[in-house]
């Protein structure tokens, strides 16, 4: 019964919305005034109201047909109002919930707007960025349409270092706006795969410089390492110049089992981003520690290795860095001796975008002829391979 009723009743309610509804209920309120006045000695005969119980065969109806009327036209001007009252309360708090909902999204836009025009590069960044592309597609261009390894190689590596590398650097710290003390840096690290075709040469050379693994973790808990190639560094400035804090290669591990308990086994910076095929942003490196404790699942000689590493005085000038995946190949590194680098890191990513498919297709013939001529007896040594 009560859920017959309930039908019924939102049934009423939704056909009190409409406009014909309206004209029923005007018209009840006509016909109860109008009654009123033509006949109202006969309804003040009916004060007080007696309510008889009884069939009316049983005794006669006390009320005349006129005064019946009209409180029967009370009685339906009363029931037809309620719904119509309350369908129109349900519709204006649906309507103050919409304005409402509209509000928090003009607001959350109306941020993210002001965010969007706080973060724009400066005015002169545009115009500087197609210049730079355009020497650095036709630079790219000439390295790659050299036929012999050996020359395309060293025209490649320059390329890739003088101009792709300190452009990105000079773009970042355009970008930024940065105060004049700032140094902005960058460099490339390629992919080598660590399976059972791996050689012994090339298995020695990830040992001596492999870096953040452990103690005594040896080769096998590992798939692959990114290997940085000191040719491969740039700083931001007028004169290219390779990055006098990275002299030595270095091997960053990139473990087979990748997360445990939801913990990352993999370090932050350029392995997590190569694992996660992502840019990857880290604002102060003061709180990549507590990022390790947090979300880390290293051995503890890994964790007082990264401590030790970024109070030494190769990394004073890696304040903050960004490292942005560039396929199979590799990973660009992008950093600067002051905390909070690119605030808008997605713009700054989505606009270098045409510089980073240059620079994979440079790293990409890069690595190609290393191992061509490394096949050959003539490459001094290993620096990357990708399958």
């Amino acid at each position: 019964m009560t859920g017959w009723f309930a039908a019924r009743w939102l049934f009423l309610t939704q056909i009190s919305k409409n406009p014909w509804f309206g004209v029923v209920l005007s018209g009840s309120l006509v016909a109860a005034g109008f009654l009123a006045a033509l006949l109202t000695d006969q309804i003040k005969a009916t004060i007080p109201f007696e309510w008889h119980w009884f069939p009316v065969w049983y005794k006669p109806w006390p009320l005349n047909i006129g005064a019946s009327l009209f409180w029967l036209s009370v009685a339906a001007a009363t029931l037809l109002t309620l719904p119509r009252e309350i369908a129109m309360e349900r519709e204006r708090n649906q309507q103050t919930d919409d304005l409402i909902r509209q509000s928090t999204g003009l607001k959350k836009f109306t941020g993210e707007l002001f965010e969007l025009v706080r973060t724009l590069p400066p005015k002169d960044f545009l115009a500087n960025f197609a210049s730079c592309y355009s020497k650095c597609e036709r630079v790219s261009r000439e390295a790659l349409s050299i036929q012999d390894p050996a020359a395309r190689l060293a025209a490649t590596t320059a390329a890739i270092r003088d101009e792709l590398l300190r452009t990105l650097a000079i773009l970042a710290f355009r970008f930024d706006s940065a105060p004049p003390e700032a140094r902005y840096a960058a460099n490339v690290m390629t992919h080598l795969v660590i399976d059972e075709h791996t050689s012994p040469r090339t298995r020695e050379f990830i040992k001596a410089h492999l870096r953040f693994a452990g103690i005594d973790s040896g080769l096998e808990p590992f798939e692959g390492v990114l290997v940085l190639d000191p040719e491969l560094t740039a700083v931001a400035g007028d004169q290219a110049q390779r990055d006098s804090d990275l002299t030595q290669p270095i091997a960053l591990p990139i473990p087979k089992t990748k997360e445990v308990n939801d913990r990352s086994c993999v370090i932050p910076g350029a392995p997590y981003s190569y694992v996660k095929k992502m840019f990857y942003l880290h604002e102060d490196t003061a709180s990549l520690l507590k990022w390790c404790d947090r979300e880390g699942y290293f051995h503890p000689s890994v964790r007082s290795e990264l401590e030790e590493y970024f109070k030494s005085p190769n990394a004073q000038n890696i304040k903050s860095f960004v490292s942005i995946y560039l396929g199979p190949v590799g990973v660009l590194n992008l950093h600067r001796n002051i905390p909070k680098m690119l605030a808008a890191s997605q713009q700054f990513y989505f606009v270098v975008s045409p510089f980073t498919v240059l620079l994979t297709r440079l790293l990409d013939a890069y690595v190609a002829d290393r191992k061509t001529l490394e096949n050959a007896g003539k490459s001094p040594q290993v620096l990357g391979g990708h399958k």
